[in-house]
């Protein structure tokens, strides 16, 4: 396998979002095939207890991974485990092909370097009539499943149920340490962990944000902030499907999908997850939607007005094993 373009292909792999800006994966390249790994030191006890969350991070690199192969003529063939190693997660073969990328892969292609996870209070605006559909149309799996949130009161239900949740997550003690691991502020060089800018935090905030999060309680701030950001949201998108590694990668991979898409038209998109991580509010989430399948993503959709900066990323040399 042809190093060079592999490590082409990993570099937009890894623009993909993960939780706290983790980047969990690992890759071995062999003769014959790519090997995904996820990282046991990313795993987060408090905020992802389950996993779900470092799975669906995976899941939305491999979708960028998928669609940059295009662009070096290689088709990708993904398998999933279990396999002996329990931290890897997929094999993906690279078969050369003569097949030109259609529009809609050159259109995602081109936005996975300048994707980022938006903050802020959106405008208010309608969507195009056609836009659910076509959106609804990127996903290829009869086991999952998407919803759209249109109407103030569900999303306002939501937004409620994310902000008791950020309460709940911040009375805990072991979370607020984790979390302050992961916040940088904006002059950090880290190339994991939120930078302040992103969550669109003033300088001398960003540096004492990590010491005010693990020593001062400052859930009922942050999620009062939740809360306002996502009752703006014009969309609110839901993901839904089985429990899983396998599963819940490839929600993952039509997350990205998805919010590349939107990106490419001109949205900002942003993730809400508290909800449906936190002890069981994702069954108040459940009951808002009227859900049988477990929620396993959710994000918002619009337009927040400023500036919205990409966060770090480490080289790929530094996640090959």
């Amino acid at each position: 396998m042809d190093i060079v373009r592999v490590k082409r292909i990993l570099q937009s792999a890894i623009r993909a979002p993960s939780t706290h800006n983790s980047q969990p994966w690992l890759f071995r390249v062999t003769d014959d095939k790519l090997e995904v790994f996820l990282n046991p030191k990313y795993i987060l006890p408090f905020a992802d207890k389950e996993t779900r969350d470092l799975h669906i991070s995976i899941g939305c690199m491999i979708e960028n991974l998928c669609i940059a192969s295009l662009f070096e003529n290689l088709i990708s063939s993904v398998s999933y485990g279990p396999f002996e190693d329990s931290n890897k997660l997929a094999e993906i073969k690279l078969i050369e092909s003569n097949t030109m990328p259609d529009e809609l892969s050159r259109a995602l292609f081109q936005t996975i370097p300048l994707r980022v996870n938006a903050r802020g209070v959106f405008t208010q605006e309608e969507f195009p009539v056609d836009l659910f559909s076509k959106i609804s149309f990127l996903n290829t799996k009869e086991d999952i499943f998407i919803n759209f949130l249109n109407n103030r009161e569900d999303i306002q239900k939501v937004a409620d149920v994310t902000a008791v949740a950020i309460v709940d997550a911040y009375n805990e003690i072991g979370f607020r340490k984790e979390m302050s691991h992961w916040m940088n502020s904006n002059l950090s060089t880290k190339k994991e962990g939120l930078p302040g800018y992103s969550l669109k935090m003033p300088l001398i905030i960003s540096l004492i944000i990590p010491f005010l999060i693990r020593y001062f309680n400052i859930g009922p701030l942050l999620a009062r902030l939740n809360k306002k950001s996502i009752s703006s949201a014009p969309l609110l998108i839901v993901i839904s499907g089985k429990d899983g590694a396998n599963s819940w990668i490839e929600v993952g991979r039509l997350a990205e999908r998805m919010m590349l898409y939107l990106q490419s038209l001109g949205y900002q998109t942003s993730i809400y997850v508290g909800s449906i991580e936190i002890n069981d509010r994702y069954k108040e989430i459940q009951k808002i939607i009227n859900l049988k399948n477990r929620p396993q993503f959710i994000f918002t959709v619009g337009h927040i007005p400023g500036k919205h900066r990409v966060t770090p990323r480490h080289k790929v040399e530094d996640k090959m094993i």
